[in-house]
């Protein structure tokens, strides 16, 4: 099995990148400070991060560098999907990444005019983050604010260069600390991991990622999502690793059947002794397909000695689950199925997107 590492070449400039969640789902970025070269009246923003020093790993960078940069500190988020490869020439490729917290995507980065290493290709590794602690102070010279943007704008920052003031009435937010913000007419433009992550978004929403119940080779299928319910409440787990919650589910292993797998998960993660696992529809997430299940469980025994820590009971959905918007847009899909008495919500026809 590959690493991440193996697939940038041996004497590349590498980096890390944080597609860093807020506790509100919005993704929050640095603007640049007064050391970098701007045009007159814009500023991009970018991902917290850089670059990887000698015998450092890559995790220990993004954590260094969220230190230093903006004062906090950070949570990974291991990746559900797969990793992607964005090169210069705007291709996109799957990688096979074994690291025990998967990379959202490497990144190939043409440094920018007027900089040191213009012309020269940045490798950026990039990971989904969470905040664990308040910002505290902005490195100097270097960030100029933090700005929190939702979903929509990071995609929108592709096709059009709005003003801070703009953003801002539109609902983002930000804050510079001590300092004097920006001028609010200043036009924001993405780089690096901001433009990545746009870009993925991006294509994430145009390729569409729900199909429902179609005829599809089992082989696959390579994930399961459990919506698992006990008396009416979800059951939620807390993998040893994390702080945050998320549901039950994870990768099929090596001649397991799809369902088999969603049998494993839900016993392993949860404890399940008794309970009715039903398949709800296939979604799509960067070219790896997973089956949806719900499972109606009935009794719960001692929770298995594996990678959880602790399991709860919740009425509803937090708004705060470990892969929120994978989740929250799945959710929108079972919520069809139990209001249709448990039929499926989609047709056998179904087209992706729909």
């Amino acid at each position: 099995m590959s690493t991440v590492l193996d697939h940038i070449p041996a004497d590349a400039e590498i980096g890390v990148g944080l597609a860093l969640l807020t506790g509100t789902g919005a993704y929050m970025f640095f603007l640049a400070g007064s050391r970098h070269r701007l045009a007159a009246g814009e500023m991009f923003f970018a991902g917290i991060g850089g670059h990887l020093e000698p015998g450092e790993s890559l995790l220990d960078c993004g954590r260094r560098e969220a230190m230093e940069e903006i004062g906090a500190r950070i949570e990974y988020i291991a990746y559900p999907g797969e990793t992607l490869y964005l090169g210069t020439d705007g291709s996109f490729r799957i990688v096979d990444a074994s690291d025990a917290v998967r990379p959202l995507a490497i990144f190939e980065m043409i440094h920018l005019p007027g900089s040191p290493r213009a012309g020269g290709v940045y490798h950026i590794v990039i990971y989904q983050a969470r905040l664990l602690t308040e910002p505290g102070e902005l490195k100097p010279d270097e960030v100029a604010g933090l700005l929190t943007l939702s979903r929509e704008q990071v995609i929108g920052s592709l096709t059009r260069r709005a003003s801070l003031r703009q953003l801002l009435d539109e609902g983002a937010e930000l804050y510079a600390g001590d300092r004097e913000p920006p001028d609010p007419a200043v036009k924001l433009y993405p780089i690096g991991t901001a433009e990545a992550l746009a870009t993925i978004l991006q294509q994430t929403e145009l390729r569409g990622e729900w199909y429902g119940l179609v005829e599809m080779d089992d082989r696959l299928l390579k994930y399961t999502v459990i919506f698992a319910r006990m008396n009416g409440q979800f059951i939620l787990i807390r993998n040893r690793n994390q702080t945050v919650w998320e549901l039950p589910g994870g990768k099929r292993e090596e001649g397991e059947t799809n369902a088999q797998a969603a049998g494993r998960e839900l016993y392993e993660e949860t404890g399940a002794l008794e309970y009715e696992l039903t398949p709800v529809g296939v979604y799509a997430l960067h070219g790896s397909f997973g089956m949806v299940y719900v499972a109606e469980v009935r009794r719960l025994g001692e929770l298995p000695a594996y990678e959880i820590a602790e399991i709860r009971l919740a009425d509803e959905l937090p708004p705060d689950l470990r892969y929120g918007n994978i989740y929250y847009g799945l959710y929108d899909k079972v919520a069809v199925y139990w209001k249709d008495g448990g039929k499926s919500p989609m047709t056998p026809e179904a087209k992706k997107g729909q």
